[in-house]
């Protein structure tokens, strides 16, 4: 009986350490370190001077890296949002001379008549 205790004793042992791994027996992967993305959404804003209307207050809304609208103040009066398509986006042409702002490489461009 002693033999028959031994031998059922070796076996459960065996059994119920089998499913244990030895410590640093398997390898993890570390993820590689990821830079820093830019804010989901953010603005950027100037001023075009130089203009018959005075100083001309801009901002732009952007979502990632595209720009989706563009506002237009000038003296106390908001023209806009207007909305880009692609990297352009109209702009107050019969009231400020504002053709079209482009974005291009996160840089804001205005084409204008005067």
């Amino acid at each position: 009986m002693k033999k028959v205790f031994l031998f059922a004793l070796s076996l459960c042992l065996t059994l119920s350490f089998s499913g244990l791994n030895a410590a640093n027996s398997h390898s993890l992967k570390v993820p590689a370190k990821q830079a820093a993305a830019k804010p989901f959404a953010y603005e950027t804003d100037g001023v075009l001077t130089g203009s018959p209307y005075g100083d001309i207050a801009w901002h732009i809304f952007y979502i990632g890296n595209a720009p989706q609208t563009v506002t237009y103040t000038n003296n106390g009066t908001t023209y806009g949002p207007y909305t880009f398509s692609g990297n352009q986006a109209p702009g107050p042409k019969n009231q400020l001379g504002i053709i079209y702002a482009q974005v291009a490489n996160g840089n804001a461009s205005f084409i204008t008549i005067w």
